[in-house]
């Protein structure tokens, strides 16, 4: 499916940059990175008026990922392999289920960025309840805080200006 720009210009856009299906080393042993997917979709159902355009890793699945869309039977979903910073230009929000380097293309270009994953307990002591990448995260949420997500991706949020020096 191709986004057509006139058929969603009036909807709140949100990029999920998306891994793996498979384990993942810093989310809890007892989830990986479909249950991750599904939930986040879980989510994102509740989000008034939107679109999503979902940003897959090249390792991803596409088979997978399109049966596993299918079956949430959500019909406001577009698969991209356009660079993220090209499609960070048409969204609002960007979420990814672990940090990854591509939200910091989202996070410059001034989309509020969320990380909604489920790290193990001992990571989060370590970085004190917040992303191993804090300064490029807006939002830091384990997956029992969909309701706050929600409520995040309801609200009318404008992209940032960062204030970004390189060294």
């Amino acid at each position: 499916k191709v986004f057509q720009q006139e058929k969603i210009s009036k909807k709140k856009m949100i990029l999920y940059l998306f891994g793996t299906f498979g384990p993942l080393t810093v989310v809890d042993s007892s989830t990986n990175g479909k249950d991750l997917f599904l939930k986040t979709l879980e989510s994102l159902k509740k989000v008034e008026n939107a679109f999503i355009i979902i940003k897959p890793h090249p390792n991803t699945d596409p088979i997978e990922l399109e049966n596993l869309i299918q079956k949430t039977k959500m019909t406001n979903i577009s698969i991209s392999m356009m660079h993220p910073s090209v499609l960070a230009t048409f969204c609002q929000f960007a979420i990814s289920n672990y940090f990854s380097l591509s939200i910091v293309d989202a996070w410059l270009v001034g989309l509020r960025t969320i990380e909604f994953s489920q790290y193990e307990p001992k990571l989060l002591r370590i970085t004190n309840n917040h992303s191993i990448q804090p300064e490029y995260i807006d939002n830091f949420l384990q997956l029992h805080e969909g309701g706050k997500l929600i409520k995040i991706l309801n609200s009318s949020i404008k992209p940032k200006k960062r204030n970004f020096q390189a060294n």
